[in-house]
């Protein structure tokens, strides 16, 4: 079988760590700041840019388009989906869908999308404050407004009162002309974890969320969620409708939802493996490499159940934000008495002084531990964040 050869946009290091998968040959359009070890290792040439924009991941695929005659062009990065899309678009080359691109990336474009099926969560696009005062009288309290085409928790915010949905609603409008204003939606925050093979869906599985009290700042994930045969056989059906719905062939969706009771309701959904390691846990938990698997199979074959099976490291895994800076050497010497640790990353310098985390960039660090199920995981995770949180709260007393 000849090589496939194909063009990827961005990602950070760690995604080519399992990269390239059998038969492909990896043509990868990066920023020059986010080339490491594995990328280089990974990849057969590397375009360099400054910047995911339409201009210059462009031009990068045209560098290779012009050289190799490459067979598709995909990307798992938030930043690089849309203008890859559109260079996807422009060249006629397959991968990733432009108009998929869009409907994620900009937030109210999906709502729009769903307005008219079961899907449905009510919204308006406000580009004035009589608009977002006539939605609240309507809909009610609490609401949530955000940047339409934000990412991470930035420009988010759920307001309890018109005065507060005013205030929010005056500082958005410094930078956007309209304002995403959503009904608030009551429940359990999950992610499911989806892979479509040309058309045929997969809820790979489902990911439990917490967020900081009164905030949307994610502050830790278990994979998988401990779920019900019912509750399981629930969201696989909404995922599926969904993907069909929006017309989603190819390649992974994260989809976040809240749960309260049998109902099920859409926040947004991303045409990528889910941040905060979450694709890293799916990797090594459920065997299956989202990204690998969607290049693998992006014109013919099917997974195979046995090597996925054979690939996996835990039976379940948790992903902890850290709030403050604490010495990577310090969590490794910590974790070796609780837990597996199996990647940790922390920004020592990052923060000083009593700042705090408004958004998920802005968290300075992260520990993912593995155990062998989903029982062994739930009796550790109350000691390993009473540990952080004795080191959060230690800092504190000092700073």
């Amino acid at each position: 079988m000849a090589k496939r050869k194909i063009i990827m946009v961005g990602s950070q290091d760690e995604i080519f760590e399992e990269l390239p998968p059998e038969d492909t040959e990896l043509y990868v359009i990066q920023l020059s700041s986010m080339i490491g070890p594995n990328l280089r290792n990974a990849a057969t040439e590397i375009y360099e840019i400054e910047a995911f924009n339409d201009e210059q991941v462009l031009t990068g695929a045209r560098h290779f388009y012009e050289r190799y005659a490459p067979d598709a062009l995909f990307s798992f990065t938030e930043y690089g989906l849309l203008p890859a899309a559109n260079a996807a678009k422009i060249l006629g080359l397959p991968g990733i869908n432009a108009e998929i691109s869009e409907l994620c990336r900009n937030k109210w474009k999906l709502r729009e999308r769903l307005a008219a099926t079961g899907l449905h969560v009510p919204f308006v696009m406000a580009d004035n404050q009589t608009t977002l005062m006539k939605f609240a009288e309507q809909i009610g309290f609490p609401l949530v407004l955000k940047d339409p085409s934000g990412v991470g928790s930035i420009n988010v915010k759920i307001c309890y009162s018109l005065d507060e949905a005013v205030e929010f609603f005056d500082e958005l409008q410094q930078q956007y002309a309209s304002v995403l204003v959503e009904r608030y939606v009551p429940g359990t925050e999950y992610s499911l974890e989806t892979l479509s093979i040309r058309g045929q869906h997969e809820l790979i599985g489902v990911t439990d969320k917490r967020l900081l009290p009164e905030g949307l700042v994610e502050q830790r994930h278990v994979y998988p969620a401990v779920l019900t045969s019912e509750e399981n056989t629930r969201l696989k059906h909404y995922a599926c409708l969904l993907l069909e719905q929006i017309q989603h062939q190819h390649g992974p969706m994260h989809i976040e939802v809240k749960v309260n009771g049998n109902l099920v309701s859409l926040i947004e959904i991303n045409n990528r493996p889910g941040g905060d390691y979450i694709w890293d846990m799916v990797n090594k938990v459920s065997g299956v490499n989202l990204v690998a698997e969607t290049l693998r199979y992006a014109f013919d074959g099917q997974p195979d159940a046995m090597k996925r099976k054979a690939r996996r490291c835990y039976g379940a895994m948790s992903y902890i934000a850290l709030f403050r800076p604490i010495s990577p050497s310090i969590i490794e010497l910590a974790m070796k008495k609780l837990t597996k640790l199996d990647r940790v990353q922390c920004q020592v310098a990052s923060q000083t002084g009593e700042r705090k985390v408004r958004n998920s960039f802005e968290r300075p660090g992260f520990v993912l531990i593995g155990e062998r199920d989903s029982a062994a995981l739930n009796a550790v995770l109350p000691n390993v964040e009473q540990w952080i949180d004795s080191q959060h709260n230690h800092q504190g007393r000092t700073l």
